[in-house]
């Protein structure tokens, strides 16, 4: 008689599918033994990695999604999970820097992909999205670019959806989501209350 083993977990590590510059992963046992990283290796849960000032890296889960550590970002691999029911588990700690995150919707209703800041957590269920982390305040700023994120700081969630942005601070409830914008010219004017960029004046207020 034989008998085929299944595990719960079937993997718990991520694979970094493009690493430029310095990138670097340090044990969750030794956090100050930093070793360098590249191309087609993987991350193992519960070890650190950063990139320095001129690097970045794209880490891709087994199900395809990815994030992305732009220059000068520090992020905690805390928890990968994969469980044979289709149930998946993913858990980060962004230190400092800045991370774009392209999350697969789930396939099972009490899977999770949670981004904890100093100041903050994001919880998602299949979304594209940035955040920016100041390590010396600890303020973090989060943006949605597609789908819709929970953003939960100080005991108060509110909804981010598509374009919206918040920012969140230490032991402080998260601000009101609000639209964000890019305008991209050159600042022709700055007075107490407008902006004029590239010909386009905008009205400023608190």
């Amino acid at each position: 008689v034989s008998f085929t083993a299944f595990t719960l977990n079937s993997w718990t590590t991520v694979e970094v599918v493009e690493a430029v510059g310095v990138v670097q992963v340090a044990p969750p046992d030794q956090p100050e033994s930093w070793q360098t990283i590249q191309s087609g290796e993987r991350v193992r849960e519960g070890e650190r990695i950063r990139s320095s000032a001129d690097a970045s890296a794209t880490l891709r889960f087994p199900d395809g999604s990815t994030v992305v550590l732009n220059p000068s970002t520090d992020l905690s691999i805390i928890e990968i999970k994969h469980s044979w029911n289709g149930r998946q588990s993913v858990v980060l700690i962004q230190h400092a820097g800045d991370t774009l995150h392209d999350v697969v919707p789930f396939k099972t209703p009490n899977s999770l992909y949670r981004l904890h800041t100093p100041s903050g957590t994001a919880s998602v269920t299949g979304t594209n999205f940035g955040v920016t982390v100041d390590q010396v305040s600890g303020k973090a700023w989060y943006s949605v670019n597609e789908g819709s994120v929970w953003v939960e700081a100080a005991g108060k969630t509110v909804l981010l959806e598509s374009g919206q942005v918040t920012l969140t601070q230490p032991n402080m409830a998260p601000e009101e989501p609000a639209y964000g914008f890019q305008i991209k010219g050159i600042l022709n004017a700055w007075g107490e209350s407008t902006l004029d960029i590239g010909n386009i004046q905008l009205n400023v207020s608190e």
